[in-house]
């Protein structure tokens, strides 16, 4: 049976530029995990040398990242036989958002869910001083259950500084932000952006930035804004328009700090102020996303006339998204006035 380090391998599940992915199982407590190695071919020697160290350093930061919204990795090693560095993490049943959404757009109870998700994701790590740098649908596995977790954490910027190393083209520049492509200094509000692109996808089916060629979709991003998400799905409420907007500024001063934003007075913009006109239930068309938080009697007055618990679902949601993408607010529970 082939094995890398004490992992019996299973089967290959992926392979890219690179390296391969296994579902394989740890002897030692029996347990089914996914397997990442990471290739050094093309690599000087004293560059292979400086790779290694940055990828066990890198490694063993993300793993100390703890939430249900990232895949956990478990273990980082070497193979004793070929010495190809490998990372090992938890192996997850479901498939990926690109898959998932590819098709038919998804409801909107469900991008918001999702957004949700990986809005809190990013938070925590944020708040932690490690950024992604590659989030995307390809990143981002969704559960059977609904359970978004984010892929990847700790070896996104080992792979763009392998790629760039090797001469290997970078895939569709689509997710990421300008100061990404114009070899700017990166940090969380890089991955808040990638947000901003994936949420306009859920919401629209189309990216917005988009082209024929990878520096025609990197001219766009640099240089152009992305036509409003309610001229493309009407059912969008034009309000909302305004928080992608900001998301996807294309200076990072200008959007969403990753949760670090605080507003002392009135006169800075908020992210989600919530009109809420039905009384039963939670419409597209009942929430308005403009200036300000949403205000306590309107909250009250939701939960006072018995909102469902799907309304409260979705209103915990776009709430979260507010805070978790970029703007701090005062604790608002959905579950008592």
């Amino acid at each position: 049976m082939q094995r890398l380090g004490r992992y019996e391998i299973l089967e290959e599940i992926g392979r890219g530029a690179m390296g391969t992915v296994y579902r394989a199982r740890d002897p030692k407590i029996d347990r089914v995990v996914a397997i990442k190695t990471i290739s050094v071919e093309g690599m000087t020697p004293s560059d292979e040398v400086l790779y290694r160290q940055r990828f066990f350093r890198e490694a063993q930061a993300a793993g100390q990242l703890s939430h249900s919204s990232i895949v956990t990795i478990y273990d980082v090693g070497e193979d004793d036989a070929t010495h190809v560095p490998f990372i090992v993490m938890e192996c997850i049943s479901g498939q990926t958002l690109e898959a998932l959404a590819s098709g038919e757009r998804l409801p909107l109870a469900t991008s918001l869910a999702l957004t949700h998700q990986l809005a809190e994701a990013l938070h925590y790590a944020h708040s932690r001083q490690i950024v992604h740098r590659d989030i995307k649908p390809a990143n981002i596995l969704v559960t059977p259950e609904g359970q978004a977790k984010i892929t990847d954490f700790g070896i996104a910027k080992l792979q763009r500084t392998q790629f760039t190393q090797s001469g290997y083209v970078l895939g569709t520049p689509a997710y990421m932000s300008p100061e990404q492509l114009t070899g700017g200094a990166v940090d969380g509000r890089s991955d808040v952006f990638a947000l901003g692109v994936i949420l306009y996808w859920l919401l629209t089916g189309d990216k917005p930035f988009t082209g024929d060629t990878s520096t025609a979709i990197s001219f766009k991003i640099v240089y152009k804004e992305p036509v409003p998400p309610s001229l493309i799905n009407p059912s969008v409420d034009t309000d909302c328009d305004h928080v992608i907007a900001r998301a996807l500024a294309k200076n990072p001063e200008h959007r969403y700090q990753n949760g670090r934003e605080s507003y002392e007075s009135h006169s800075h913009p908020h992210v989600c102020h919530l009109q809420l006109t039905s009384m039963r239930a939670i419409t597209p068309q009942c929430i308005v996303l403009s200036p300000g938080w949403c205000n306590p009697p309107a909250r009250r007055s939701l939960l006072a006339e018995g909102a469902s618990g799907q309304s409260n679902r979705v209103l915990r949601s776009i709430v979260t998204l507010g805070r978790a993408t970029g703007c701090t607010m005062p604790p608002v529970s959905c579950d008592s006035a």
